[in-house]
């Protein structure tokens, strides 16, 4: 019996066989995606897992180029003579 033959036979049954059979059937994928989400959560919630080194995080690196920025402006200023 092929998939084709499955769906006309399908087809063939009362309409509250059919919302049935796709009631148990989004449920059964329904609880398939639950499971695997609820397998994952757990690496997920890891704070050490999450938690981000400073040195990538992106606002972190433009306050540290803007410092740097600065700190070279001002020792440049002072080696200047007037």
């Amino acid at each position: 019996m092929t998939l084709l033959d499955s769906i006309e036979r399908l087809q063939q049954k009362p309409r509250a066989v059919r919302l049935r059979i796709l009631a148990v059937s989004v449920a059964a994928i329904m609880a398939a995606v639950i499971f695997v989400w609820a397998a994952n959560l757990s690496s997920t919630l890891h704070a050490d897992e999450q938690a981000l080194d400073d040195s990538i995080r992106p606002f972190t690196m433009l306050r540290d180029l803007i410092a740097n920025s600065f700190g070279n402006a001002r020792d440049q200023l002072k080696n200047l003579s007037f």
